[in-house]
């Protein structure tokens, strides 16, 4: 009896050691993935910052590359005098190359207006800023760029500190409903839809996890094309949209449209 029971406490004792040692291996191959784990995102963000680096030497190469077409380059030539300093041979080593023009496509009379409406809006419903922005749509050509307050250049340091900054072109917004333009004249170019196509909408849609309503409060509504862009439908614009389908709206085909 004393030799079973002497048995059995070795027994345990053996298992106990067994479990204690796959335990202590637990651990340590638990912490060797971690530390692998650590390696890897530490040489993750290595690649990532060399590749960051790479992009900004692209950047400042183009960047210079554009400068030096604009400044052009100045000739070089090699010129033989005789005893009285009178050139006797004149040579051209490098010519000169004229720089490439720049031109700005602001129209004087079109940014005068922009920033004489911009202050009218700005005087009357004193928000915190305001920016105005003319392109002409044939070429994208910026006709006109105004901020509101402005900036008296000859004393900036009498305008706040946020008003220093080129708001146009200094900060980036939600495209928000000015892209539902876009949406109705993909629809239109392939003919999923006419100027007078008419839509019975509801309240709200669907997409996805999100449930999207109108700026206000409203029933059932039959509106037309003209009708959903007119009044800056949500829910319209999304039909629209579903109509053409995902695969066809995407940034390739935008670009596509663009560029015809």
């Amino acid at each position: 009896m004393l030799r079973s029971l002497v048995g059995s406490e070795m027994c345990i004792r053996d298992r106990l050691e067994t479990a204690r040692a796959n335990r202590v291996q637990s651990q340590k191959v638990s912490q060797d993935a971690q530390r692998t784990l650590a390696q890897y995102e530490a040489n993750r963000q290595a690649r990532d910052a060399k590749a960051e680096q790479r992009k900004q030497v692209a950047r400042q190469l183009e960047d210079y590359e554009l400068l030096a077409d604009l400044l052009g380059r100045d000739g070089l030539q090699r010129t033989v005098f005789d005893g009285a300093r009178q050139a006797i041979e004149v040579q051209d080593v490098r010519r000169t190359r004229a720089g490439r023009r720049l031109k700005l496509t602001l129209d004087a009379e079109v940014q005068a207006r922009t920033e004489e409406v911009l202050k009218g809006v700005g005087e009357t419903y004193q928000p915190k800023t305001a920016t105005a922005i003319v392109m002409d749509p044939r070429t994208g050509a910026l006709l006109a760029v105004a901020n509101w307050p402005r900036v008296d250049a000859n004393a900036p340091g009498k305008s706040p500190a946020w008003a220093l900054k080129n708001q146009a072109v200094g900060l980036t917004y939600e495209p928000g409903s000015t892209f539902k333009a876009f949406t109705v004249a993909a629809a239109l170019e392939d003919g999923e839809v006419t100027p007078t196509t008419s839509f019975n909408l509801a309240p709200q849609i669907q997409v996805a996890d999100r449930t999207i309503g109108e700026s206000h409060p409203r029933g059932w509504v039959t509106l037309d094309t003209s009708g959903i862009l007119a009044q800056s439908s949500n829910v319209g614009a999304i039909t629209i949209g579903q109509k053409l389908g995902g695969k066809r709206w995407d940034t390739s085909s935008l670009l596509a449209r663009l560029e015809k």
